[in-house]
């Protein structure tokens, strides 16, 4: 069973479980086919990004600026498609460019400045929603062509098609991830840098190689996410970043790097998934609703810290835990 599932991914999996059942007692239309793909389709965008903020955390970084990214990239496509230089085809590519260009400048800055991501990817957060609500004034992007609303109404087999985006972008991930070079150079950069570099792997094409591949994905999910809604908000998608970590987090990668994978990730975004849904359908008061989700959030990210700090015995130097030493032959 170990090699089907990790310790993690079981867990997910148990607490998917337990929340379904316990759900759909107190509402029956919770575990219906139609909710759980309404629930997969609402959160494909969220996944997607959460495919690439992955490999992020994994080489030991993060990227705060994503959900700027994605309203940023949103607005430039949208004012392209209404000037009519994109067709259904070309949207595409525009969208992931745009995307990469955007998280080409996290990965340069990062790659070459050897600022601590988290501070990089705040900065050019501010910049890039300054920029689109100077550029925009706040309102609203109208207008936008058939081909690009078809997207978010189109089905297959009774299947969204955001939900066959997500799966070809966590497939393609997981392959680059596990049968790579460039997979094998992410985990040991995040494992030990010092090694790494020893290793003759190039840190600069590494970090810069999983910022742009985060802003294509990015790219993509601005596709996905404002397909739907026939319109583009400059203000949308505000705290999305901070949903997205811990999704990836919950996932079981770490803030420190060296860990995490593709499949656990989309567990942790769908268990997220599930819990917002299931308040609503609890008719939970909204107010309540934000102070879980919060909680919800919060919750991995902290416990993630506990263990880094745990097993780097910061805690117990501290005397704040004790670890149960051990020699050959037996307990000390």
């Amino acid at each position: 069973m170990r090699k089907l599932f990790s310790r993690r991914e079981f867990v997910l999996l148990v607490a998917i479980i337990i929340i379904s059942v316990a759900t759909t007692i107190i509402n029956p239309q919770f575990l219906t086919i139609d909710n759980l793909i309404n629930i997969a389709s609402t959160n494909a965008a969220t996944a997607i990004i959460a495919v690439g903020m992955t490999m992020a955390m994994i080489i030991g970084g993060i990227d705060i600026s994503v959900s700027a990214q994605l309203v940023t990239v949103g607005v430039l496509c949208g004012k392209l498609m209404q000037m009519g230089y994109l067709n259904s085809f070309t949207m595409f590519v525009a969208f992931m460019v745009i995307g990469g260009c955007l998280g080409s400048i996290n990965g340069i800055l990062i790659a070459k400045t050897d600022l601590p991501p988290i501070i990089v990817t705040l900065a050019t957060q501010n910049i890039f929603r300054g920029f689109i609500l100077q550029w925009t004034r706040g309102s609203w992007m109208m207008g936008l062509p058939g081909y690009f609303l078809q997207i978010g109404k189109a089905r297959f087999l009774g299947i969204p098609c955001s939900v066959y985006i997500l799966a070809i972008v966590a497939v393609s991930a997981h392959l680059l991830l596990s049968y790579t070079r460039i997979g094998r150079d992410i985990y040991a950069v995040g494992g030990n840098k010092d090694a790494a570099v020893r290793m003759s792997v190039n840190l600069v094409r590494t970090y810069l190689f999983v910022f742009v591949f985060l802003g294509v994905l990015t790219g993509i999910a601005a596709i996905v996410y404002f397909s739907p809604s026939a319109a583009i908000l400059p203000t949308s998608a505000t705290g999305l970043e901070m949903t997205i970590v811990a999704s990836v987090v919950l996932g079981g990668a770490s803030i420190n790097g060296g860990r995490g994978n593709v499949g656990s990730t989309l567990l942790g975004v769908f268990l997220l998934g599930l819990i917002q849904n299931a308040l609503v359908l609890a008719h939970v008061q909204a107010y309540w609703q934000n102070i879980l989700n919060g909680v919800f959030i919060v919750v991995p990210v902290v416990a993630d810290a506990i263990r880094v700090k745990y097993d780097t015995g910061e805690w117990t130097r501290l005397g704040l835990f004790r670890k149960k030493a051990t020699k050959m032959g037996g307990k000390v």
